[in-house]
């Protein structure tokens, strides 16, 4: 049974906690957390008990096997300085630090090291995580995180330099589909007296619906609104209007994000040279 260490229990640390805890993928006995925020840690143990909760990094760090950095990317260069003498080279560190690279933790530790990209949506046991490894990975090891994380959600294994472009649609997607629809309820009830907690129901069951259709009839996004919007119809005019006016909204989306991935990137990169 390997000892499973995660420093870091904010919003995404819990939600790799609870995905571990929830699938079955890992067992309580065996996680090993540390949080500078006592009351992030007795959050987990009141869920569950059996989980270990260490005094400080050094003591998670101590002969883990897996050892999962789920800090604020300003702050992992700082955890990599404290741990980097006490990690064995067999230790696998898993970092899930946006904008931090391979290459810029490679630098600090000499341990295999592999970088996840989850969706909130894993404390669900749902959504995709991307993941990529270095090259001191062995392929023993690879085989156990990716059946690890396989246990919980859909894995990619896609290069590193792909990262950022695909999160847009996995670990964004969430919010970028929330924000999308939380604009069509807005606009919808300036036209109905239909209330919005009900304008929010309708909406979720529409695209419940939706994602089954298409799953069972293996329809791609394109089959879909060649379907509904008829030609001619009421839905293909509306559905012009986006084909207009939504490419360049995504296009800046993109442009936006990317842009500030690689600033953040040069900023943090800096530390590590």
């Amino acid at each position: 049974m390997k000892k499973t260490g995660i420093i870091g229990l904010g919003k995404m640390g819990y939600s790799l906690l609870t995905g571990f805890m929830n699938s079955g993928a890992l067992k309580e006995e065996q996680v090993w957390i540390f949080d500078l925020k006592k009351e992030n840690m007795d959050k987990a143990n009141s869920h569950w008990p059996k989980i270990n909760t260490g005094e400080s990094v050094e003591e998670i760090v101590e002969d883990a096997d897996l050892l999962f950095i789920v800090v604020e990317p300003k702050d992992v260069f700082n955890v990599l300085m404290q741990i980097k003498d006490l990690l064995k080279p067999e230790t696998h560190v898993i970092s899930l630090a946006a904008c931090i690279t391979i290459d810029n933790i490679s630098n600090v530790i000499p341990s295999m090291i592999t970088k996840v990209i989850p969706a909130v949506l894993f404390k669900h046991q749902a959504g995709v995580t991307l993941m990529s490894h270095s090259s001191r990975v062995t392929s023993q090891a690879e085989r156990f995180i990716e059946k690890l994380f396989k246990r919980v959600c859909t894995l990619r294994v896609i290069k590193e330099q792909d990262f950022e472009a695909v999160a847009n649609y996995t670990s964004v997607g969430p919010a970028l589909i929330a924000s999308l629809s939380e604009e069509i309820v807005a606009t919808g009830l300036k036209y109905s007296d239909i209330s919005r907690e009900e304008t929010e129901e309708l909406l979720l069951l529409t695209i419940k619906g939706t994602i089954k259709m298409l799953q069972q009839e293996g329809l791609s996004f394109a089959n879909m609104v060649d379907m509904v919007a008829t030609k001619g119809g009421i839905t293909e005019a509306g559905v012009k209007v986006l084909d207009k006016k939504f490419p360049p909204i995504m296009e800046e989306f993109f442009n936006i994000t990317l842009k500030k991935h690689e600033d953040i990137k040069a900023e943090l990169g800096k530390k590590f040279e």
